[in-house]
């Protein structure tokens, strides 16, 4: 949930702007290992806010795995 609030504050802020660029947005979470099923939650918000981000704003984003794993 956080992290979909802070996706749709930094989208939010740069639609002000009205900055014409592209913005690429990493998206870090625990996709895989012990709280892998969280992590997917966290990403999903975060895709969805740059999904639904503002028609001024194009977004993209790449999601990273954090592995979070009980053997590392």
């Amino acid at each position: 949930m956080r992290t979909t609030a802070a996706m749709v504050a930094i989208l939010s802020a740069v639609s002000q702007q009205a900055i014409a660029q592209e913005i690429k947005l990493p998206i870090l979470a625990p996709l895989t290992g012990y709280i892998s099923l969280e992590g997917t939650s966290q990403r999903n918000g975060a895709v969805l806010a740059v999904k639904n981000a503002p028609a001024s704003v194009k977004a993209t984003y790449e999601s990273f795995d954090t592995a979070t794993s009980p053997e590392n």
